[in-house]
């Protein structure tokens, strides 16, 4: 998952979101905007979620040069290019990039095929200080990129090209920025190299791997029960290895195996807690894999890690997207849900972003999902007033689907977290 420019939220906006919610209301934002520059893409992916959105259409310039003047004007501090299609298949991305960083508004995270990462946007993205590159490289064999993407086997050698390029050219400026995060795709038919794609990311030297599984995929393509459990077998395998130094995360948005990784973590930890001490002490240091400032940053991430999965498991981790960021698709539509792509109507092509952002359906997704914060587990979707909510906005909903990017940005902020869940208990 992407951060969603959470790390460039202050303080007062942070109190600006509680407020809002406290209030049924907003203050300020869109904080963070999605964008999708054009529905265009380069390649076939037979799995793609958004192919029967595209509309064949891409984001002129001169719209986005009046978006960017209108996210200056109301305080947006980081945009999202994804899409949609595939964002470096615009025409003048380099300008919209540009364009952006003259703003002083951050590309927070910009999701590519990696397929046009030549060295010309890649320099780009250096000059600027994009925060994070997220490649879709999805498997880690050129005969399943080939199947999976519906494209040339040697496709998949040019991304791992210029992703390792990139990542030289930022080793040469002696910057750490963009962070590079690769994610992988396992699904039913190729589960079963997971330790493959591990290595594989490792070998690139990237920043971070993200595993992720596909949606919405016909019934002989869904995992038998005996497959989801060789599946998370070989999650603890690489798991055991890694323990999230370069994991940032797993998910699967066919099935919810959340618990289940819980459980794993479970026994990864109670296996280390068995042995000595000073005997853990000296296996990490003798790891000659990470640095040391690195072993520390870890210890002190796996710490948090622990405290905020404890907090999870209660499911008081509500969405706050409302309050927070939306989302522009290539044809100017603007969606009331950033997971639900095809809902809402309105159009930055007919009416300015405040105007959509304060508007009468925004507002009414705000009082409906302020509902499902203030009533928690008791909450249940009611089609009579639940006009723009789901039940999958609720984690605790008998039989909904888990909204797989309800928290993720914001529950590494302890303080917030926190602070949310005292605003929720006094709705």
């Amino acid at each position: 998952m992407s951060e969603l420019g959470w790390r460039f939220l202050t303080r007062a906006q942070k109190r600006a979101i509680l407020r809002g919610i406290e209030e049924g209301t907003v203050h300020g934002g869109p904080y963070h905007l999605e964008v999708h520059p054009t529905d265009r893409c380069n390649l076939g992916c037979f799995f793609c979620s958004t192919r029967g959105l595209r509309t064949g259409h891409e984001l002129d310039f001169a719209t986005i040069r009046r978006l960017v003047a209108e996210m200056r004007d109301v305080g947006t501090h980081s945009v999202c290019l994804s899409g949609g299609g595939e964002p470096l298949v615009h025409p003048r991305i380099l300008e919209i990039v540009e364009l952006l960083a003259r703003s002083q508004i951050h590309v927070g995270t910009l999701t590519t095929n990696g397929i046009g990462l030549h060295r010309e946007i890649t320099e780009h993205l250096l000059d600027v200080g994009c925060n994070q590159l997220r490649v879709s490289l999805n498997c880690s064999n050129e005969a399943d990129y080939a199947r999976m993407m519906h494209t040339a086997p040697a496709t998949f050698h040019r991304v791992v090209d210029n992703v390792q390029r990139l990542l030289a050219d930022r080793a040469r400026r002696g910057v750490t920025r963009p962070d590079v995060i690769v994610q992988f795709l396992p699904y039913k038919a190729n589960f079963r190299s997971i330790p493959e794609m591990y290595e594989l990311a490792l070998g690139i030297g990237v920043d971070g791997i993200v595993f992720n599984g596909l949606a919405y995929m016909g019934e002989d393509s869904m995992m038998t029960a005996a497959e989801t459990n060789e599946m998370l077998m070989l999650f603890e395998q690489v798991l055991r290895i890694d323990e999230y130094r370069r994991i940032r995360g797993i998910y699967s948005l066919e099935q919810d195996i959340s618990q289940a990784l819980v459980e794993i973590e479970r026994r990864i930890a109670g296996r280390r807690a068995q042995r000595p001490a000073w005997k853990r002490f000296v296996d990490l240091a003798r790891r000659s894999d990470f640095s040391i400032g690195e072993k520390w940053r870890h210890h002190w991430r796996m710490h948090r890690r622990r405290r905020i999965q404890t907090m999870l498991r209660t499911g008081d981790d509500p969405c706050i997207m409302p309050w927070y960021t939306m989302t522009v698709r290539a044809d100017g539509r603007v969606p009331i849900c950033c997971v639900l792509q095809g809902s809402g109507a309105e159009s930055v092509q007919d009416r300015s972003l405040t105007e959509i952002w304060k508007g009468p359906r925004m507002n009414r997704m705000r009082v409906e999902m302020r509902r499902v914060i203030a009533q928690g587990p008791a909450w249940r979707f009611d089609p009579r007033r639940d006009t723009e909510v789901r039940p999958m906005c609720s984690c605790t909903h008998p039989g909904a689907d888990r909204c797989h990017i309800r928290s993720f940005y914001y529950c590494w902020d302890l303080r917030f977290f926190h602070a949310l869940r005292r605003t929720a208990a006094t709705l």
